[in-house]
């Protein structure tokens, strides 16, 4: 957008900005559209500062401009590409670090890097996603057979503030929350907050492709570390996704890895959780995620 600070005052182009501006109402039949159009076109400050100039009181404000970021998170002005973007990257961030891991598989926790934190803000469309998947989702915390219902209840809203909050989020904050809430030793705080993050946003990217256009035909492959951590599970899983072409559909990704985890579900540690496919934990403490790729020649869905 435009630097304002840096235009001519009589520069043609903030005399249409302003114009624009000034005469939505004579284009929209209510608040609700001209609130749409202003967080798009222009952005959601610019939108609230439009409508007190205009009178309205501050809840009104707040109420017509997140209603609009709402909205438009849901058109196709929002494309999936620039959600899973930032989910991804989310996902490397967290579940893929390894930078000072040590050789028990522990960590330097204040060696995680942040996610999202270089930026101003997380975009009100990925954490308005991330909102929808927490309070939709079953997740049954299988992993942490320790925790009550009503200790997963208070996980779930943990998980869904920290993931969403507007300044951004590390393994660390999450872990150290962890430990505050539950009482819990570092390592078992570790597997909750990798665990939970990973699975919530897997799903949040599952639900962007879902809503992409043409979705029915996109193929995935199952990527992730390839290291001493890698297990049987997502390794096989691999193999079977490279043998039909590389990519597949996503129910065929989910099959296999079904099938997958239930062939190593007596592998003791790392050993498969079939259970949990639904929610992309196909084994404890899972790195992998799909991305969408392309299938070679003579590949199966």
């Amino acid at each position: 957008m435009t630097d304002y600070n840096e235009v001519d005052p009589v520069d043609p182009s903030e005399c249409v900005h302003q114009s624009s501006m000034a005469n939505h109402d004579s284009l929209y039949s209510n608040p609700e559209q001209a609130a749409e159009h202003l967080v798009a076109k222009f952005d959601r400050a610019e939108a609230e500062t439009h409508f007190r100039e205009k009178g309205y009181d501050e809840d009104r404000v707040r109420e017509l401009v997140e209603g609009a970021v709402v909205e438009l998170s849901k058109s196709d002005d929002t494309p999936y590409e620039r959600i899973d973007t930032l989910l991804l990257e989310a996902i490397e961030r967290s579940s893929w670090w390894v930078d000072g891991e040590f050789a028990d598989g522990s960590a330097d926790l204040s060696e995680a890097p942040g996610v999202w934190r270089e930026r101003d803000r997380v975009p009100e469309y990925v954490r308005e996603v991330i909102s929808e998947v927490v309070d939709d989702t079953s997740w049954d915390w299988a992993g942490f057979e320790w925790l009550t219902v009503e200790e997963a209840k208070r996980l779930e809203d943990l998980v869904e503030r920290r993931l969403t909050q507007p300044q951004g989020w590390s393994i660390e904050s999450i872990v150290r929350d962890v430990q505050r809430e539950f009482f819990a030793v570092e390592a078992a705080a570790v597997d909750i907050a990798a665990g939970a993050t990973h699975n919530v946003l897997n799903v949040a990217r599952e639900r962007a492709y879902e809503d992409a256009s043409g979705s029915e035909e996109f193929v995935y492959s199952w990527v992730g570390p390839s290291d001493h951590r890698t297990t049987p599970v997502c390794a096989g899983t691999k193999e079977k996704v490279e043998d039909r072409g590389g990519a597949v559909t996503m129910p065929t990704l989910k099959q296999l890895l079904r099938e997958t985890a239930d062939e190593h579900e007596d592998a003791g540690e790392g050993g498969g959780t079939p259970e949990r496919v639904d929610v992309w934990e196909p084994h404890a403490r899972c790195r992998h995620t799909f991305v969408r790729g392309a299938r070679t020649a003579g590949g199966t869905r």
